[in-house]
């Protein structure tokens, strides 16, 4: 097609394709893995999987989340494990720009994070923001290599919880969240 798209019905004119937008089946595959791993790690955080959280990142991985920590993956992961307390948290993904350099990827992820925390009054903090990650592929796996979280905007209020979900089953922040048992093969396949 000579970088052409089909003809648009309504006007007669062809597009330009760019050639960034063109993919190859391993970036395809790489997109997706890369994708499972962020999700992997919205998961990790939220249930305080930490163990999982670890085996998302490469040896000697950097993990940059402003002042409140900066440092090897290791470190970060600790800092978490300690810093939560009782805080409830749901970290949303939107948009991901990931572009794959062989066994290398770069990616933008775009998310919402919200935060319930236990001070007296329940604070609902949220935050809009992005990571901007540096991916490897090490043993057939891909995994973080640098990650540093950037906030676009936030947002912190007093918080009650809803009538609307009171008949709904909870979540939990461990391995009693109903989905260990719901979804028990997949949660086996996660780390």
């Amino acid at each position: 097609m000579n970088g052409k798209t089909p003809e648009d019905a309504s006007t007669g004119h062809f597009s330009e394709l760019s050639s960034d937008a063109m993919f190859s089946i391993q970036d395809l595959a790489a997109r997706a893995e890369i994708a499972d791993l962020v999700a992997r790690y919205s998961r990790a955080v939220d249930r305080r999987d930490f163990q999982l959280l670890l085996s998302l990142y490469a040896p000697g991985a950097i993990h940059n989340h402003g002042e409140a920590f900066s440092g090897e993956a290791t470190g970060f992961v600790e800092w978490l494990r300690q810093s939560m307390g009782t805080m409830i948290t749901q970290h949303l993904v939107g948009n991901m720009i990931v572009r794959v350099f062989g066994e290398e990827a770069e990616g933008e992820v775009y998310t919402v994070n919200h935060h319930m925390i236990e001070a007296g009054d329940t604070i609902q903090f949220t935050a809009g923001g992005r990571y901007l990650d540096h991916y490897i592929k090490t043993e057939g796996r891909w995994l973080f290599a640098h990650r540093r979280r950037v906030v676009d905007w936030s947002r912190e209020e007093l918080a009650s919880p809803s009538s609307h979900t009171a008949g709904v089953l909870r979540g939990t922040v461990s391995s009693d969240d109903p989905s260990y048992d719901t979804l028990g093969r997949m949660t086996k396949m996660l780390g």
